[in-house]
């Protein structure tokens, strides 16, 4: 969980140069994709991957995208966790999220109620991950 957390360090810092550069999370999560994720996938990561792709705000399920679509998203909300402390902050995290990464106009018309539904099943994902790890949650991301 240490070397998640490190790399998500890593990503966001990548993350901020690549919009200085003009590019979109999507080519972040492309060549993460290559690096990490098929050498070690870590269960955490695909629990959240399967509920956000179940529930599917941008519609790639939908178009039968891959999962990995979804990457980039999985990456930010498992960063921001460690700054959540409730159910409602969960929900516009997570929505603040997706509204960052597809923006307003490409958010599927009605998916406004599958926040609260991801929100619950990821805050139980996080509870359950905390809970196998040992930690406290105020302890589980940045030591604090």
């Amino acid at each position: 969980m240490q070397e998640l957390i490190e790399d998500l360090k890593e990503e966001m810092a990548e993350l901020d140069k690549i919009r200085e550069d003009g590019y979109t999370l999507e080519y972040l999560s492309k060549e993460k994709k290559a690096k990490k994720r098929w050498i070690e996938p870590d269960p955490f990561f695909e629990n959240i991957l399967d509920i956000i792709y179940h529930y599917d705000p941008a519609g790639f399920a939908k178009k039968h995208a891959p999962k990995e679509r979804y990457d980039a998203v999985v990456s930010l909300i498992i960063y921001r966790l460690g700054k959540v402390t409730d159910l409602s902050e969960m929900q516009w995290m997570i929505y603040d999220i997706f509204f960052e990464w597809l923006s307003e106009s490409r958010i599927l018309p009605g998916s406004d109620r599958c926040y609260r539904y991801m929100a619950e099943e990821i805050w139980e994902a996080w509870e359950e991950e905390i809970g196998r790890l040992g930690l406290r949650k105020s302890t589980a991301i940045f030591g604090k």
